[in-house]
Formats: structure tokens, sequence, C-alpha cells
């Protein structure tokens, strides 16, 4: 039975209504952050993390995000701890089965906490989360085809309760009706590349996309910024090209960095309150 009353079905027509606005002169990385504020407005988050997923089938669940986009947070330390948590290898193990199963399968999935992560599994990684100031956790995750998927993440503070089944449904509703956001920055050749590296790797990578500077990755993954500077060279070199701006192109369009597509220069992030 739908936990959705008539006044959720019209905030969201009235959200997809208001991103899909061909008027509206916004590009789309504005239109998706705005979208993704919406929905965790809707569902009472209070921060978001949207990813685009490259699928490693060789080591099933080893997923990488390459891109990512996110709001809500506090202050960049509350958003450090929560990226630290999240890349962690006990929330990738808790996680990789039944998401990889759901990838598989083809079919788009939104978990709460308790059906992803059982209480029996999620005592490994529960003093982590409380650490981060942490309490609820909704996971959507959209295959965009055999070997890339796009994931949304919906969290809520210490001080607040669980989601439940509205919020589940809501997420579920309005993520199913965006698959050109899902696509969005989806470059296939990219993808595929990814999941040839090594896991810190990956990890750098993810964050030298998302325009974190080299002081910024060594605090979020616990390493000295000289060691950065070597994944950031052997980066350059796995994917040929001579800079951030070029490794930055390469995944959002698909080619060398032109005039129009400009980077995401380090530090120069715009920090999202909540």
């Amino acid at each position: 039975m739908s936990e959705l009353n008539g006044q959720d079905y019209e905030t969201a027509i009235g959200l997809l209504c208001q991103i899909a606005n061909p008027t509206s002169g916004l590009a789309i990385p504005e239109r998706k952050r705005l979208f993704a504020a919406g929905v965790a407005e809707m569902v009472g988050a209070d921060f978001w993390i949207w990813s685009s997923i490259a699928i490693n089938h060789h080591l099933p669940g080893a997923f990488t995000a390459t891109c990512q986009v996110d709001g809500g947070w506090k202050s960049e330390e509350e958003r450090t701890a929560v990226h630290q948590a999240l890349a962690s290898d006990a929330f990738s193990d808790l996680s990789q089965v039944p998401v990889y199963q759901a990838l598989r399968a083809g079919k788009p999935s939104t978990w709460l906490r308790e059906a992803l992560f059982p209480d029996c599994e999620w005592l490994s990684f529960e003093s982590a989360w409380k650490d981060a100031q942490l309490r609820g956790l909704l996971l959507s995750y959209h295959p965009i085809d055999g070997n890339s998927a796009s994931s949304v993440l919906f969290c809520r503070r210490q001080n607040q309760c669980d989601f439940g089944l509205r919020e589940q449904q809501l997420v579920a509703l309005l993520l199913g009706h965006v698959d050109w956001l899902h696509r969005h920055r989806y470059h296939p050749e990219a993808q595929q590349q990814v999941v040839k590296l090594s896991p810190r790797e990956r990890q750098v990578l993810t964050l030298m996309l998302n325009g974190d500077s080299r002081k910024s990755i060594a605090a979020k993954l616990g390493i000295r910024e000289h060691t950065v500077a070597d994944y950031q060279k052997k980066l350059h070199r796995s994917f040929g090209v001579t800079s951030r701006a070029q490794l930055q192109a390469y995944f959002f369009h698909g080619g060398p960095a032109a005039p129009h597509a400009p980077a995401i220069e380090e530090g120069s992030r715009k920090k999202v309150t909540s």
C-alpha cells in the first residue's frame, strides 16, 4: 500500500516540471543540483550525493564513482567525514552484493538502510557511520547499461529519525522519471577504463573529477599530499592527458578540453549549506 498522498504527488510533479522547463535557461549541472536538492527537501534529507558509477564485473561489487555532485553540507569538514566513511572497505563490503545483483537485473532499486544492510551486517559499519554523525540512509541505483549506473544517496544527521516507506517511495518515483539526468556526464569508454585502476587510484580519480584540491584529497583519504601527486601523475598517464582539465573534459565530454567546457578548478567548488 502506498504511503504517498495527493500533496506528495502534486509537489513531485511540480519539481519535475521545474527542472525540465526548456525556458529556464539552466544548464544540465544546475538542473541536476536543483532536482537533487528538491528531492532531499521532500524526503527530509540533510544532504545528498549523486554519482556516476563504473561497474567491475571481474570483482562484483567493486564500484567506482567517477563523477559526483552533492549538497546540503554544514561544512567542508562534515563533507570530508562522510566521504571517508563511504570510501571505507567496510561500507563497500556491505553494499556490493545487493547492489550488484540489482544492477545485473537491469532494474532501478531504492533501498532503506535496513533493507540494504540488515542489522546483523550493519554492526560492522555502524560505529564509522555514527562517528560521521549520521543516522538515516536512503540509497537509489539506476542502471544505465550493463557496465554503468547512476547512484543517489540521501542521508540524515544523527539527531534525526530514520527514513521510512514514504521517503523510499518518493525517491523511487522522482528518480525514475529523469533518465536524462542519470545519463549526464556519462562517457562509456572512460567508465570502462576506470575498472582497470587500483582501488586507491579510483578513489583519487573520483575526488579529482569532483574538483577537490590535492590537500583535500589527502585529508579525505588519509594520505600525504606528495602521495596524491604521484597518483595524479599515474592517472594522467593512464588516460593520456597532461592536466586535470583534460581529464575532466575526457570524462564529462568525451574529448579534449574546450572553451565552452571549462574544468572545475582546484578549490573552486561552491560549498552548499543546508
